[in-house]
């Protein structure tokens, strides 16, 4: 019952998903600056790490992945609040990867979540280090303009625009409320996300 649970669970979160990229953390090929993507919300990115046959074993890489703050990817440093271990690239030859989905939403609890327009950021440490081998990847959510920070004033501009959306959603509510109930298929989606995460830990429990 467990299995089928967790078989469906990963069959729907396929399903949002939308594009798919694959970046390879071969701590030889990084440019000096880093990498940096750009991805939309449902996207999956895949980190994969560096595999060679046994017979290259003096070619074998070994490093941890961590996603960290700005602070850490400016100074290449896990030892800060909020940095998290993702992927340790310790089984050269094997094929060993981690799939990050770029999600504003899931039912797994402490999972990474997503939010358009800003950025996020993924550090290496260990044999090809970030400080030496600038193996660091920025990744950027389009679209849409960061939210200010909590102490922010708004400009009278910003005032004036505010009040303009407001009265623009609430006719577009006015229209809409006459309408029939519809979903789009990633409402749908998260529903049953949070359906069959709820079915599966009954199971467990």
């Amino acid at each position: 019952m467990i299995v089928a649970v967790l078989a469906i669970l990963l069959a729907i979160r396929g399903h949002v998903a939308g594009s798919l990229q694959t970046i390879l953390w071969d701590s030889t090929a990084f440019p000096e600056d880093g990498l940096a993507v750009d991805v939309n919300l449902n996207d999956a990115l895949t980190i994969k790490c560096p595999r060679v046959d046994e017979s290259e074993a003096h070619k074998a890489q070994y490093s941890e992945i961590y996603f960290v703050p700005k602070q850490g990817y400016d100074e290449c440093r896990t030892d800060i609040s909020d940095a998290r271990l993702l992927l340790e690239c310790n089984e050269p030859y094997e094929e060993t990867s981690y799939v990050l989905l770029i999600q504003g939403y899931s039912p797994i609890p402490n999972d990474l979540l997503f939010q358009r327009g800003h950025e996020y950021y993924f550090i290496s440490v260990g044999g090809g280090s970030c400080e030496h081998n600038h193996t660091k990847l920025k990744v950027k959510v389009c679209c849409g303009t960061p939210s200010p920070p909590s102490n922010h004033k708004p400009t009278d501009k910003e005032e004036e625009e505010k009040t303009e959306n407001s009265k623009e959603t609430g006719n577009k509510d006015q229209q809409s409320s006459y309408s029939p109930t519809s979903s789009s298929p990633v409402s749908v989606s998260c529903g049953l996300l949070l359906l069959v995460s709820q079915i599966l830990i009954g199971c467990l429990v």
